[in-house]
């Protein structure tokens, strides 16, 4: 059986997956995509994050499934042609084109969410609000406490991974490649919008399911367990699963 691999977005980590690690039906393992001890942090690239998703990947016999949310399914799609994996799961993704396609329309439908986050990411971590992300990163479904927790243990990303985001260079398609691929978006998501998700399934040939009812951290809302089951059952249509 492979194993799954998650790979969380911008500003967040290993953490979001602590809930949903046990609902894919296969072994899973969150990758750590930040070398926060390396000398110049803020130099590190979209690159350096393929080589720690390689790194990860390493000690695992097979080909693992990779599954990535956000910023972590752009590494995905850098990496499709140097790892060759089992199968791909691309959650809310910043597209092919990358997030220059996407960005202008959470300037529209959330503009204060455009502005905190180009503050966080280009000009002062510490300067953003909070309490702003929080209410537009989450669904009503979830608490504000727990919203506002959530968003105290984000951390600062690499302004260079930050620019790569936007200008991420060639991806090969996962259909050229052979590798199935599944893409998921919510339908009221301001950071990856249903039309950046089927974007991005029309580019590697994949199945693309557009989910309602909750916000751009899909693992962290109370509807994380029908979008597990839509994995389950896809993972197992391809053999990648016992359950």
């Amino acid at each position: 059986m492979s194993v799954c691999l998650a790979l969380h977005g911008a500003f967040c980590g290993p953490w979001v997956w602590e809930e949903a690690l046990t609902t894919f039906g296969l072994p899973a393992v969150p990758v750590e995509l930040r070398q926060t001890e390396h000398p110049d942090y803020h130099l590190l690239g979209l690159s350096d994050y393929v080589d720690a998703l390689a790194s990860a990947a390493e000690p695992y016999p097979g080909r693992p499934v990779l599954v990535g949310h956000s910023m972590g399914a752009l590494v995905v799609q850098k990496a499709l042609s140097r790892l060759r994996p089992a199968a791909i799961v691309l959650l809310a993704p910043v597209p092919p084109l990358g997030a220059a396609a996407t960005f202008p329309h959470t300037m529209l439908v959330d503009p204060i969410l455009g502005m905190q986050a180009a503050v966080a990411g280009f000009i002062d971590f510490d300067m953003a609000d909070p309490e702003a992300l929080s209410r537009s990163l989450f669904s009503d479904a979830v608490p504000k406490w727990r919203a506002d927790e959530h968003v105290r243990r984000s951390q600062p990303e690499p302004r260079r991974a930050l620019f790569d985001c936007f200008a991420p260079g060639p991806i090969a398609s996962a259909a050229w490649l052979g590798v199935p691929t599944l893409v998921i978006g919510m339908d009221r998501d301001p950071i990856s919008p249903p039309s950046a998700c089927r974007m991005t399934a029309l580019w590697h040939g994949a199945d693309c399911r557009i989910m309602p009812g909750s916000g751009h951290l899909m693992m962290l809302e109370p509807s994380w367990p029908s979008v597990a089951e839509e994995i389950r059952r896809w993972l197992k249509g391809r053999g990648l699963t016992a359950q």
